[in-house]
C-alpha cells in the first residue's frame, strides 16, 4: 500500500484509504490458474472494472446544479469507495469528503509519470468520462 500512497503523493494519514483501495482491487484481480476471485465467489458474478481508479487520481466532481454557471465541476483526489454507494469518495480541496458516481478523472498525469520513469510510449487517453456503474 505504500506505493499507492507514493504514487498518489499523498501523505501517510491516508494510510487507511489506500489500504481499503487496494484491498478493493486485489479483491477483484482472478486467482491462479483460472480460478475465481474473491469478489466473484462472494457475489455469484464477476466484478466490473470500469470503476477502479488509481488511488489518489485527480478527479472533476460534476454539479449540474445550474447549467448556465461557469464552473460546473469542482476538483477532488480519489481516495476511495463508498460503502453504501456506488461510485468513488473524494476529498476536495478545502478536506471534505464527498461519495458521487458522476465524475470525470484527468489521466494524463499518469502518462507523464510512465514516460519520466522510461517505460514504453503511454496512449495519452486525457479525460476519461465515466458514468456509475
Amino acid at each position: 500500500m505504500r506505493c499507492n500512497l507514493m504514487d498518489s503523493g499523498m501523505g501517510w494519514n491516508y494510510w487507511g484509504d489506500a489500504y481499503r483501495t487496494g484491498l478493493e482491487a486485489k479483491n477483484c484481480v482472478p486467482g491462479e490458474n483460472g480460478k475465481l476471485s474473491k469478489f466473484e465467489r462472494f457475489y455469484g458474478f464477476a466484478p466490473s472494472y470500469k470503476r477502479l481508479m488509481p488511488f489518489g487520481a485527480t478527479g472533476f466532481i460534476e454539479h449540474v446544479t445550474d447549467k448556465k454557471a461557469i464552473t460546473r465541476a469542482v476538483c477532488g483526489r480519489m481516495i476511495g469507495y463508498p460503502k453504501d454507494t456506488k461510485g468513488w469518495l473524494f476529498i476536495k480541496e478545502n478536506g471534505q469528503l464527498e461519495a458521487t458516481s458522476h465524475a470525470r478523472f484527468d489521466t494524463r498525469n499518469y502518462v507523464e509519470r510512465a514516460k519520466a520513469v522510461g517505460q514504453e510510449e503511454p496512449v495519452n487517453q486525457g479525460f476519461e468520462k465515466t458514468q456509475g456503474t
